[in-house]
């Protein structure tokens, strides 16, 4: 066996066919010395020689040229070398190879163990790895079992980033779930520690989708220490909704959580408690899918809140609601004032009353002149057999009587009898029903959306009366040539498919004739997958695929056969080929060929041009493929790229029309590449700029000698991030050397080059970080390098180096290092980087104090040690109006709920200025919504703090109303009234209006109180109480009626002129 006959005969193979000689190969390796020797040489030749020797292994078992291939220079062949290793290589093998990988790879090769349930060899490498202290044990360890994750997680916990404990939470969810569960229990408060609620928020939504009891173990245990506001539990949510819902309730706090979508799933308690206190977290939209006892039980609660201000309750709600509800509401609408003049629209409400009234109403309107009104009245009157199924053949009847109705009264009538439940129609009534589309049919002016009902009509009774319904739509298919299944939303069972395919036999054959193509094909996608089951069908449309001059019908008659009869391509494409070579335009031939037949590909490489149905052969065929390469021989490859050279080396082709084919040069990997990094000097910028990111693909790096030329010349900004994509995947002393030799002089390489070392990660590319930052260095430069340095941030010479640049006039370089982040911090960088933002908060320029001070509000730093609070409480007092407000929002980010009598003396600081006093308060407040409880001691302090001062009023009654506990309510508005004056009674009546938005509020208690004082002023705010009862979604029920006409005649013109002029609906 000699390699040049071997790959003679791989040429004529297809891919598939290749591996499998090759796998052969391998096998005849133990018994065959030119085997053997064949193998040998293969493995030192070119990229596909290279690929096709070690595809031999899995013949041989032989890992041997596996674990030499992990180094090769090409990416196709290392990644290959990684699944043979992983296979056949021994322990040890195996843990020798992996120190000598890139990180990549390594992942790569971790991944396939576990796959092959090599855990244990796994453990030896990780536990390696901890022992000698690997830079990269951290991002590996969540590989190993779970044994030896828990053994090692103390030690690393505290420098646990976001993306560590989604690793973990994936890997060992149960472990992540008992961690999480243990810092919760073993700290002060999950809403202190920002931290921990990021760690809790990452785990939560991993959890919630694989298991979600375990993360709803996690939201209980959080449920008493942290707002459920604050926590991540949408997906929690659609998996666990009753749970969450009682937790949602037991909060009595404000909640962002949404229950529309899955309240049919609620108890019915939980469902009446949600509308009754969280009108944020569920409305109207969700009644029509609520079950009927759901349904009537709500209507109860909220259906007059649920009527607009002119009494109208929409159309669809009435129709969700049981019968003695749905039948008075439509006599009340029937007399609403308001649509005494919408004719159309009460007209509506008439389909929900019983059958003789709903006729006796709709009377006149159906004898009306007017075409609309008529249409309406008569599709009304059809509607309402959806609740009187007694009376289906009086709808019938009706129909019947009105076949010469002009199409728009005609359509309307169908449109209803078709959206009627099917159950409504019984075997004895089909006659009827074949008339009415029979009369339908005959219609000369039946328009398309006629048509449409009679489909649906037919379609929707097909389940339980297939034999009429597919003589019917056969009828309508044959008569009307309009081929479609409206709303089936399923696939035909079997019987169905035989009933329609019986019904349309006859007519395929007429339809073929006449070259119906796109009604044949409709009826292809109406069979869908069923169309295996109609081979006649199938056999004509193999034959209009094999006459057709439409490239379209053609593509969509292939599309289905890939996906239904994916078996006949294999005989029905190279027949194609052979009547006409331009089928290989169709994308669905090209991409056969390319995943399947690669023996076929070679003549339509574009070395060639093909006259023919789809083509016109005046110029070559240049294929679409874009990826796939791999499986072609170098001789497919080579002839393919002399095309696209041919093409992309045309001067006078714009870049655009070059930028393909050199996607698909960089895209091959048995070529030389020499032609495609040539373009890297093209006079065409476009097509030089596209060519340099395209060098970053090549297989075996064929392009870092280029890009590294082109980073001294004005390529260098297109190059330098060419070459990112290539360093990060080489072994760090390799990447690094290429990095030390870069020319810097060009600002944007420099730039680039620095985050490149720091993202190596490795103690030697820290020391070149650190010998960098002693030369003089451009700002930009100076940025990226402190932002390189993010990747060592457990050293303390970072931090010296963060701290000097903090301290620089430069706003940017200042601003750079106020965002390193928080996340994966141990304790000991935690306290370096408060210090370093004390250090910005002290910055002369106002841009750096700002951006400090957002981040500090906007991250929510914990601050145990209260080393921001002196700078924090300096700059409320700014005279830059939102410097001093972004410093309130820090402040109580940070300190509201554990320094209480902080807070106070700092807005105790602000009485005598009033801006910053109002943003302060306005910025509490916004905090406030959503922590109500543990804010608690704080609003306390606030309160009587600005008690203080009788200028604050409006103030005060604004933090009574959002921030005290209910009961206490009442109480504190009577002893603030004394002090009320216009303007702090107009603000808080608006207050009141709002607080049906507190979960826990009972604004008639509220009413009550306020309602017995003698005050006016407290009986105008019981007025609000009330109006706020109507807007919480009671709706103006006859006891708000009546309490509103008690305010209506109060003693007092305060009172009694705001309540006359309220109207209810």
């Amino acid at each position: 066996m000699r390699p040049e006959v071997l790959l003679e005969e791989c040429e004529a193979l297809t891919h598939k066919g290749r591996m499998l000689r090759m796998v052969e190969v391998g096998r005849l390796a133990g018994s065959d010395e030119s085997a053997r020797e064949t193998i040998a040489d293969l493995l030192q030749g070119s990229i596909y020689e290279r690929l096709l020797g070690l595809q031999t292994c899995f013949g041989s078992g032989d890992a041997a040229p596996a674990l030499l291939a992990l180094a090769d220079p090409s990416r196709s062949v290392r990644a290959l070398a990684v699944a043979l290793v992983a296979l056949f290589a021994s322990d040890a093998q195996v843990l020798q190879a992996l120190d000598t990988l890139a990180l990549d790879l390594r992942v790569a090769l971790l991944h396939r163990l576990i796959r092959r349930h090599r855990l244990a060899l796994i453990d030896d490498y990780i536990g390696m790895l901890a022992t000698r202290r690997d830079v990269h044990f951290k991002r590996l360890v969540p590989l190993a079992s779970q044994e030896l994750v828990a053994r090692s997680l103390p030690a690393l916990l505290d420098r646990f980033d976001v993306i560590d404990w989604q690793r973990l939470t994936r890997m060992h969810p149960e472990l992540a779930h008992a961690q999480v569960q243990a810092l919760v229990q073993a700290t002060n408060g999950v809403e202190q520690d920002p931290r921990l609620r990021g760690i809790v928020n990452t785990v939560l939504l991993a959890l919630s989708e694989s298991m979600p009891d375990l993360a709803l173990d996690i939201v209980r245990t959080l449920a008493t220490l942290v707002p459920l506001g604050r926590l991540r539990l949408y997906v929690l949510l659609k998996k666990r909704p009753q749970e969450l819902a009682e937790l949602v309730l037991a909060s009595d706090e404000q909640s962002p959580v949404t229950f529309n979508a899955v309240a049919p799933r609620l108890k019915l308690d939980q469902l009446l408690a949600l509308f009754e206190r969280y009108p944020t977290s569920i409305n109207q939209s969700c009644f029509t899918k609520l079950r009927p006892e759901q349904r009537a039980a709500v209507y109860q609660l909220c259906g007059l809140g649920w009527r607009s201000g002119e009494g109208v309750l929409a159309h669809e709600l009435v129709a969700a609601l049981p019968t003695e509800q749905r039948v008075a509401e439509a006599r009340r609408h029937l007399e609403l004032p308001a649509l005494q003049t919408r004719t159309e629209e009460r007209l509506r409400y008439a389909a929900f009353l019983p059958w003789d009234e709903a006729v006796a109403f709709l009377e006149r309107f159906v004898r009306s002149n007017d075409a609309d009104i008529r249409a309406e009245a008569l599709g009304t009157l059809i509607a309402a057999i959806r609740y009187q199924g007694a009376h289906s053949q009086d709808a019938l009847k009706l129909v019947l009587q009105r076949r010469f109705e002009q199409d728009p009264v005609r359509r309307a009538m169908l449109t209803e009898l078709a959206a009627l439940p099917t159950g409504r129609w019984q075997s004895e009534q089909l006659n009827d029903l074949t008339q009415i589309i029979r009369d339908a049919l005959d219609a000369s002016d039946l328009s398309s959306m006629s048509i449409y009902a009679l489909l649906t009509l037919s379609t929707k009774l097909l389940p339980f009366h297939p034999e009429w319904a597919a003589s019917q739509l056969a009828l309508i298919y044959r008569e009307r040539a309009y081929i479609r299944l409206p709303q089936l939303n399923r696939t035909l069972t079997l019987a169905e498919t035989r009933h329609l395919a019986n019904e349309l036999l006859p007519l395929l054959p007429i339809w073929h004739n006449r070259e119906s193509e796109y009604i044949l094909l409709a009826l292809a996608y109406i069979f869908d997958k069923r169309i295996r089951d109609v081979p006649e069908l199938l056999t004509i449309l193999d034959a209009i695929l094999r006459d057709t001059l439409n490239s379209s019908v053609a593509e969509s008659i292939l599309s289905l056969f890939k996906q239904h009869t994916p078996e006949r391509l294999a005989v029905l494409v190279p027949q194609l080929l052979e009547i006409d070579k331009s089928f290989i335009t169709l994308n669905a031939v090209m991409n056969y060929l390319n995943r399947q037949r690669q023996d076929l590909l070679t003549p339509f490489l574009g070395q060639q041009a093909y006259a023919g149905r789809f083509s016109t052969g005046k110029t070559r065929l240049m294929l679409g493929i874009t990826d796939g390469f791999q499986r072609w021989t170098p001789r497919q490859q080579e002839l393919f790229a002399q095309t696209l050279l041919e093409l992309a080396r045309q001067q006078d082709r714009a870049a655009y029309e070059v930028i393909t084919p050199l996607n698909q040069l960089g895209a091959m990997a048995f070529i030389d590449a020499a032609a495609l990094i040539s373009f890297a000097n093209d006079p065409r910028l476009g097509v030089r700029d596209h060519a340099l990111r395209v060098l970053s693909r090549l297989d075996a790096g064929q392009g870092i000698p280029t890009l590294l030329e082109a980073l001294d010349d004005d390529r260098a900004r297109i190059a330098i991030y060419a070459l990112r994509r290539i360093l990060l995947k080489m072994p760090e002393q390799e990447a690094l050397r290429l990095l030390q030799a870069t020319p810097l002089k060009k600002i944007t390489v420099a730039k680039e080059v620095v985050r490149l070392i720091g993202e190596l990660g490795s103690e030697a590319a820290y020391q070149q970080l650190q010998e960098m930052e002693k030369e003089e260095l451009h700002r930009d430069v100076r940025i990226a390098l402190l932002r390189a340095f993010w990747s060592y941030l457990e050293r303390p010479e970072s931090w010296d180096s963060f701290r000097r640049a903090a301290q620089e006039p430069d706003v940017s370089v200042a601003q750079a290092v106020g965002r390193i982040p928080e996340d994966g911090l141990s304790s000991w960088a935690r306290v370096q980087l408060l210090d370093l933002l004390k250090l910005l908060l002290a910055h002369p320029e106002p841009e750096v104090r700002v951006s400090t001070l957002q981040r500090i509000g906007g991250d929510h730093l914990t601050d145990a040690d209260q080393i921001l609070v002196t700078p924090l409480l300096k700059l409320m007092h700014s005279l830059l109006p939102d410097e001093a407000s972004w410093a309130s929002q820090a402040v109580f980010a940070t300190y509201a709920s554990q320094q209480p009598a902080l807070i106070g003396e700092a807005i105790r600081e602000l009485l005598g200025k009033r801006e910053a006093l109002t943003t302060t308060i306005q910025n509490y407040l916004s905090v406030l919504r959503m922590g109500r409880q543990r804010l608690l001691p704080a609003t306390r302090v606030l309160l009587a703090v600005l008690d203080e001062d009788p200028l604050t009023l409006t103030l005060r009654m604004r933090l009574t109303l959002a921030g005290l506990p209910w009961d206490e309510l009442a109480a504190a508005l009577i002893t603030l009234a004394p002090e009320l004056h216009a303007d702090a009674l107009i603000n808080t009546e608006r207050e009141i209006e709002q607080l049906y938005t507190r979960p826990e509020v009972r604004l008639d208690e509220l009413e009550q109180r306020l309602a017995a004082n003698p005050d006016p002023r407290l009986r105008r705010l019981a007025l609000s109480a009330l109006h706020a009862q109507v807007i919480q979604g009671k709706g103006w029920n006859d006891q708000l009626r009546a309490r509103l006409s008690s305010y209506q005649q109060d003693s007092s013109p305060l009172v009694a002129e705001a309540a006359q002029y309220m109207f209810p609906a």
